[in-house]
């Protein structure tokens, strides 16, 4: 996603995007987009210099990790970046090192892309195991049913004979 910034003038200038990105903006191919990535904030611009403040949403399907049932999750969150436009030749030799919230901008930059900020939001919220609902019963172990719909057929499983002895010590207490 880029922001044009060749014809801004100095100022607060309102941002309103909304896209879908590519399939590769998230690494993990277990989840996808359900929503379009909305971004509104603000960018101020001065001589030398441009904030950007925005408020990111998105609303993602993954499989839930118990029953493998779609999951849709709202990942929402804020960036704020400073970009600094420069001209100053870098000798060689010499990096250029950005902090996280600060990009170096070449004075003749048309476009700001904040794509990079966005993947980085929306990848440190993704949950690590979705799920359905807290009370999710997953699919059972012998013949994969779901047990959120019903109870399956295998009956009870058979417990290995070498920890029968720990299953007698709980009916005691």
């Amino acid at each position: 996603m880029r922001i044009a910034i060749e014809h801004l003038a100095e100022g607060l200038h309102p941002i309103h995007l909304e896209d879908t990105p590519a399939a590769d903006f998230i690494p993990d191919e277990e989840c996808r987009f359900a929503s379009p990535v909305k971004v509104d904030g603000t960018l101020t611009v001065s001589e030398n210099s441009l904030v950007l403040q925005a408020d990111i949403a998105v609303s993602m399907t993954f499989s839930c990790g118990r029953c493998l049932e779609e999951v849709e999750e709202h990942i929402s969150g804020e960036i704020a970046t400073y970009y600094e436009k420069t001209d100053r030749a870098i000798p060689d030799g010499e990096e250029l090192t950005e902090s996280d919230d600060v990009e170096i901008l070449d004075y003749g930059a048309k476009t700001i892309d904040i794509s990079r900020r966005i993947a980085e939001l929306v990848n440190l919220n993704i949950p690590m195991k979705p799920l359905c609902s807290e009370a999710c019963k997953g699919l059972c172990p012998d013949c994969g049913t779901n047990l959120n719909v019903g109870a399956c057929g295998c009956g009870t499983r058979m417990v290995d004979s070498r920890l029968h002895i720990l299953k007698t010590l709980l009916k005691e207490e």
